[in-house]
C-alpha cells in the first residue's frame, strides 16, 4: 500500500484495516562487477515456521549481471537453516554440472 487515500478507501470498504510500520532506513548499496567471464549466485531458503512450508530459489547471474538461470524449489517440510543450506547446494551443483566453475 503506496498510503494513497484511494487505497485507504478501497481497503476500508473492504473491512481490511493498516498497521503500523516502522519507518525503514534507506541505504546506498552498489553492485560491483563481476571479472570477465566469472559468475554470481544468488540464493535465499526460507521456511514458514521452524519446521514448516520450505523452498528455496537461485538466480545465476552472469559478470554483465545478464541472468543466465533461475530456478525455485519447493522443499517440503523443513527448518531455516537446512533451506538455507539447501539452497547453497543446489546452486553450486548446478554450476559444476553445467560447467561454469568461475564462481
Amino acid at each position: 500500500m503506496h498510503n494513497s487515500v484511494e487505497n485507504f478507501c478501497i481497503l476500508s470498504s473492504l473491512g481490511i484495516g493498516g498497521r503500523h510500520v516502522k519507518f525503514q532506513v534507506i541505504k546506498e548499496c552498489r553492485w560491483i562487477p563481476l571479472p570477465f567471464n566469472q559468475i554470481r549466485i544468488s540464493c535465499d531458503g526460507a521456511a514458514r515456521g521452524n519446521l514448516g512450508t520450505a523452498g528455496a530459489g537461485i538466480i545465476i547471474r552472469d559478470h554483465n549481471s545478464l541472468t543466465i538461470a533461475t530456478m525455485p524449489y519447493g522443499l517440503g517440510y523443513g527448518i531455516n537453516y537446512m533451506t538455507e543450506v539447501d539452497a547453497i547446494m543446489m546452486g553450486l551443483e548446478w554450476v559444476v554440472s553445467n560447467n561454469h566453475l568461475h564462481v
